[in-house]
């Protein structure tokens, strides 16, 4: 595959963990942690340093400058849900 095929094949690939998401954060109107996300998702990350499960999070902060999700940091456990 060349560069750009694999370019597309990664924005495909990121499009459905955000729609994923999306649906997810529908079915859940209470809201959900970015840890609860990864493991509904079974998109956990086996790294042990500070970023772990940074996928998930990087992809909130894109919804959320989308304006399609925000964080509700009212409870000890900050949750995401859709706007």
């Amino acid at each position: 595959m060349t560069d750009e095929e694999l370019k597309q094949l990664a924005i495909t690939g990121n499009k459905q963990i955000e729609t994923a998401i999306l649906e997810l954060l529908k079915n859940h109107p209470c809201g959900l942690s970015n840890q609860d996300i990864v493991e509904k998702l079974s998109l956990s990350s086996s790294h042990e340093g500070g970023q772990k499960n940074y996928l998930i999070y990087s992809i909130l902060g894109n919804l959320m400058e989308a304006g399609l999700v925000f964080k509700d940091k009212s409870d000890t456990r900050p949750k995401y849900k859709l706007i």
